[in-house]
């Protein structure tokens, strides 16, 4: 069983042990004439209220990961030299120089992107969006898609990649990202 399952599975044990809609639809999906049923009847709505609320927790927590873990445009403007304000980093962003996350009435530029030391966008930065840009222009999906580790990296993101100077990796690695299917 692979770490990502063990871990999950963790979660929805401890997720049922609190909440009684989780409960009953991990035993709904546990029951074995389960599988006897209509595959395209509504699900039993514990079963639906329970995937309705593990989703909301999902989108909570993800939420909440990106604002940590990100900065805000005024916050990118004091950090990256050259940039005179948030017309600029709206221009770079419009580009495709930049990324950003739309959240509510804010955009995140997810930190990976920056080298505080340099006062600057990650060397290479460019190459791996315009690579990333190639399988999709959502600044979602790009930003989920540079964090999330690559088994052909040992484990490592392209975001990491890019932070360690290995660019050519991260790049060649964010061209295959759209050859996962």
């Amino acid at each position: 069983m692979t770490t990502t399952l063990e871990r999950d599975l963790h979660k929805v044990r401890e997720l049922a042990q609190h909440n009684e809609s989780v409960a009953a639809a991990v035993s709904f999906l546990a029951d074995d004439h389960a599988a006897d049923d209509d595959p395209f009847a509504r699900p039993p709505e514990p079963l639906l209220g329970a995937a309705r609320h593990v989703n909301e927790l999902r989108h909570a927590q993800h939420d909440s990961e990106l604002r940590a873990r990100s900065l805000t445009t005024a916050e990118v403007v004091e950090l990256v030299d050259g940039l005179s304000g948030r017309a600029a980093v709206d221009r770079r962003r419009k580009r495709g120089r930049l990324l950003g996350v739309s959240h509510g009435r804010t955009t995140l530029h997810p930190a990976w992107q920056f080298s505080p030391v340099r006062h600057a966008t990650r060397e290479g930065l460019e190459a791996v969006l315009d690579a990333l840009h190639e399988h999709t222009h959502d600044p979602a999906t790009v930003d989920a898609i540079a964090t999330a580790p690559q088994p052909d990296a040992g484990d490592t993101s392209i975001a990491e990649l890019l932070a360690t100077g290995r660019v050519e990796l991260a790049v060649r690695l964010a061209r295959m990202a759209g050859d996962q299917s």
